[in-house]
Parts: C-alpha cells; structure tokens; sequence
C-alpha cells in the first residue's frame, strides 16, 4: 500500500469497530471498506469506500446498516471547504 511506513507493510489492522445489534462494523483502512461482521451467522460483508477518504472514526445511526449498504449507491462528490 503506498504511503505505509516499511516497517509497517505486511502488517494489518483495523482502525475502528462499533456494535450494531447482533454485527460489528469494522474499518478497514488497508483496504478502505467498512466491514460488517455477523459472527453469531458467521457472515461477512465488504462495503468499499473512496480510496481518498481516511475514515478514522463511525457514529451509530437509527439504521447504520441500511446507511451504509446504501453509500455503494453514492457517487463521489466534490466539496467546497471554506476552513479558516
């Protein structure tokens, strides 16, 4: 993955999970996509991102499952960003 310290390649990691009923949803950076996990089903799910997103952190939804099956739907948009 370019950018990755030497040290650090081959290495994995996830940056963040959050509980969501029954799943945890995981990011995974290395491969920018939100996992979700059903592990009582013992299921899997890969929801890619944009590669020029760095996602650290998730805050939980009403429907945060039904929220992020739908970002597959999402174009990416440019943003205009008046910071000071």
């Amino acid at each position: 993955m370019p950018g990755i310290p030497l040290e650090l390649a081959g290495q994995e990691w996830l940056q963040n999970t959050i509980e969501v009923g029954d799943c945890l949803v995981v990011i995974d950076s290395n491969r920018t996509s939100l996992l979700i996990l059903d592990l009582r089903d013992k299921r899997y799910d890969s929801i890619p991102y944009d590669e020029n997103w760095a996602v650290q952190d998730m805050v939980p939804a009403r429907n945060p499952l039904q929220i992020m099956k739908t970002l597959r739907h999402v174009e990416r948009q440019e943003f205009d960003c008046a910071c000071p």
